[in-house]
């Protein structure tokens, strides 16, 4: 593994791993890596109720696109059990 200018390693893979990028993104069952960073996370709250609605995540990909995802707090619930 070739070390980056910045002295760090880029990640591992396999070489007959899969990865997909933003783009390549569709419905249904895929049998690939999505790769991403997480650039920032806050908490999405109703101001009014002071209730946390969900969590709200800047990622960016290899290719250097960028999305801002939503979770929302039955999502979170219901894979907190994969989470922890």
């Amino acid at each position: 593994m070739a070390m980056k200018r910045n002295g760090k390693s880029p990640a591992s893979s396999d070489s007959n791993e899969k990865v997909m990028f933003f783009n390549d993104v569709s419905l249904g069952p895929h049998e690939t890596q999505l790769r991403f960073r997480l650039i920032h996370f806050w908490e999405a709250r109703n101001p009014v109720k002071k209730t946390l609605i969900g969590l709200e995540m800047l990622l960016i990909d290899e290719q250097t696109r960028s999305r801002v995802s939503t979770v929302s707090m039955s999502t979170m619930r219901e894979c907190r059990s994969m989470v922890y």
